[in-house]
Protein backbone atom coordinates (compact mmCIF):
# COMPACT_ATOMS: atom_id res chain seq x y z
CA UNK A 1 0.00 0.00 0.00
CA UNK A 2 2.70 2.44 0.71
CA UNK A 3 4.41 1.81 -2.54
CA UNK A 4 1.35 2.63 -4.17
CA UNK A 5 1.11 6.03 -2.35
CA UNK A 6 4.58 6.75 -3.47
CA UNK A 7 4.43 6.08 -6.92
CA UNK A 8 1.06 7.67 -6.97
CA UNK A 9 2.83 10.59 -5.70
CA UNK A 10 6.02 10.49 -7.85
CA UNK A 11 3.43 10.26 -11.07
CA UNK A 12 1.57 13.36 -9.78
CA UNK A 13 4.77 15.49 -9.46
CA UNK A 14 5.98 14.67 -12.93
CA UNK A 15 2.82 15.37 -14.70
CA UNK A 16 2.71 18.96 -12.84
CA UNK A 17 6.33 19.43 -13.74
CA UNK A 18 5.56 18.26 -17.66
CA UNK A 19 2.50 20.57 -17.78
CA UNK A 20 4.23 23.77 -18.83
CA UNK A 21 6.23 21.86 -21.10
CA UNK A 22 2.77 20.60 -22.65
CA UNK A 23 1.23 24.02 -22.81
CA UNK A 24 4.17 25.66 -24.61
CA UNK A 25 3.70 22.95 -27.17
CA UNK A 26 0.06 22.28 -27.49
CA UNK A 27 -1.87 25.41 -26.43
CA UNK A 28 -3.75 23.20 -24.14
CA UNK A 29 -5.26 26.06 -22.27
CA UNK A 30 -5.40 29.95 -23.43
CA UNK A 31 -4.52 32.07 -20.39
CA UNK A 32 -4.73 35.94 -20.39
CA UNK A 33 -1.84 38.16 -21.34
CA UNK A 34 -0.22 39.79 -18.43
CA UNK A 35 -1.01 43.22 -18.26
CA UNK A 36 1.66 46.34 -17.38
CA UNK A 37 5.13 47.01 -18.99
CA UNK A 38 6.91 44.77 -20.12
CA UNK A 39 9.53 44.33 -23.42
CA UNK A 40 9.06 41.29 -25.75
CA UNK A 41 11.62 39.38 -25.90
CA UNK A 42 12.37 38.36 -29.43
CA UNK A 43 13.88 34.54 -30.67
CA UNK A 44 16.97 34.12 -31.79
CA UNK A 45 18.68 32.93 -34.90
CA UNK A 46 22.01 30.34 -34.41
CA UNK A 47 24.70 31.09 -35.52
CA UNK A 48 28.34 29.75 -34.99
CA UNK A 49 29.41 33.01 -33.30
CA UNK A 50 26.63 33.96 -30.79
CA UNK A 51 27.32 29.98 -29.68
CA UNK A 52 31.10 30.50 -29.46
CA UNK A 53 30.59 34.40 -27.21
CA UNK A 54 27.89 32.67 -25.11
CA UNK A 55 25.22 35.58 -26.45
CA UNK A 56 22.55 32.94 -28.02
CA UNK A 57 22.38 30.99 -25.15
CA UNK A 58 21.86 34.06 -23.06
CA UNK A 59 19.34 35.21 -25.67
CA UNK A 60 17.46 32.06 -25.55
CA UNK A 61 17.15 32.09 -22.06
CA UNK A 62 15.47 35.05 -21.75
CA UNK A 63 12.93 34.13 -24.54
CA UNK A 64 11.81 30.39 -23.50
CA UNK A 65 11.29 31.72 -19.85
CA UNK A 66 8.83 34.75 -21.81
CA UNK A 67 7.08 31.78 -23.30
CA UNK A 68 7.21 29.28 -20.27
CA UNK A 69 3.56 27.57 -20.51
CA UNK A 70 1.16 29.26 -17.89
CA UNK A 71 3.35 32.04 -17.33
CA UNK A 72 0.96 34.34 -17.11
CA UNK A 73 -1.03 32.16 -14.69
CA UNK A 74 2.18 31.81 -12.47
CA UNK A 75 3.16 34.84 -12.31
CA UNK A 76 -0.39 36.24 -11.42
CA UNK A 77 -0.60 33.43 -8.71
CA UNK A 78 2.88 34.68 -7.45
CA UNK A 79 1.77 38.05 -6.98
CA UNK A 80 -1.38 37.13 -5.21
CA UNK A 81 0.50 35.00 -2.78
CA UNK A 82 2.78 37.44 -1.86
CA UNK A 83 0.28 40.57 -1.48
CA UNK A 84 -2.31 38.16 0.49
CA UNK A 85 0.55 36.65 2.63
CA UNK A 86 3.10 39.52 2.78
CA UNK A 87 1.25 42.48 1.87
CA UNK A 88 4.21 42.67 -1.03
CA UNK A 89 3.29 44.14 -3.95
CA UNK A 90 5.44 43.58 -6.98
CA UNK A 91 3.76 47.40 -9.08
CA UNK A 92 5.79 50.17 -8.43
CA UNK A 93 3.06 52.63 -8.91
CA UNK A 94 1.00 51.06 -6.30
CA UNK A 95 0.43 52.38 -3.00
CA UNK A 96 0.12 49.74 -0.08
CA UNK A 97 -2.02 50.98 3.08
CA UNK A 98 -2.15 48.22 5.59
CA UNK A 99 -4.76 48.35 8.41
CA UNK A 100 -3.48 45.78 10.74
CA UNK A 101 -4.83 46.69 14.14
Amino acid sequence: METKIKKGLLLFIVVILLLPLLQHSFSIIVSGPLNGLYAEVPDTAFSLKKWLNGSYQHQKELYLNEKTGFRPDMVRLNNQIDFSLFDKCHSGWTILVSCHA
